[in-house]
């Protein structure tokens, strides 16, 4: 497969042979996540990253059922099969990073935003002190 150095815009490095031609017969999109990469949270808020994980999972998942998906050893589009239907704890490495990642960047989005997030004990505390 051949490959060039392209500056398409928006899109500049290695791409494969006529990718600009494809980027351009179709709708561009191109992603653009809030950069969050200045936002450090305190440790109870990263403690919370594993269950928000956990939780996107078992949320994916349930969709999933309900769109007819089963538990299979290969993901299989036409059988709706696929390995990732399985407790969160017994996902690869992997699958539990992607998981953990969209927690984190969902957390630190939320104090990029400005909102603050609290555990409803430690209110109760505050206003106890005032």
């Amino acid at each position: 497969m051949n490959y060039f150095l392209t500056d398409v815009g928006e899109f500049s490095g290695i791409c494969q042979k006529n990718y600009k031609e494809q980027v351009m017969k179709r709708k561009k999109y191109i992603p653009v996540p809030v950069d969050t990469s200045d936002v450090f949270l305190p440790e109870e808020l990263l403690a919370l990253t594993e269950k928000i994980a956990e939780n996107v999972h078992d949320v994916w998942a349930v969709g999933r059922i309900s769109e007819g998906w089963v538990y299979g050893p290969v993901k299989n589009l036409e059988k709706k099969t696929t390995p990732q239907l399985v407790p969160y704890d017994e996902l690869s490495d992997s699958e539990k990073e992607y998981d953990r990642n969209t927690a984190l960047e969902t957390l630190k989005l939320i104090v990029k935003l400005g909102y603050r997030i609290d555990k409803a004990g430690d209110r109760e505390e505050q206003k106890k002190e005032i």
